[in-house]
């Protein structure tokens, strides 16, 4: 039998990554101010619930609005059978 070759795989550390990347990339690329991230959280958490709000407003009159219908499908099918009923 022949002897199988082990291939050990190389893991890059930390380390190596750091050599990698040149600092004024990380230094100067993810400067945010803090102030302009927080307004923009708020607006965009304001706009969810707001946009949920109408959702469910929509949903309402949806199921209030079938609700309706089955009532008067219902009562059409009541009228039908007992103007069979009538017939006979």
């Amino acid at each position: 039998m022949s002897q199988k070759r082990i291939v050990k795989k190389k893991i890059m550390g930390f380390k190596d990554i750091k050599s990698l990347v040149q600092k004024n990339l990380i230094s100067n690329k993810f400067t945010v101010n803090p102030s302009n991230l927080i307004k923009g959280t708020k607006n965009k958490i304001g706009n969810f619930y707001k946009n949920l709000k109408k959702e469910r407003e929509k949903e309402q009159k949806r199921l209030e609005q079938k609700k309706k219908q089955d009532e008067k499908k219902e009562l059409q099918k009541k009228n039908k059978k007992e103007k069979k009923k009538k017939k006979k």
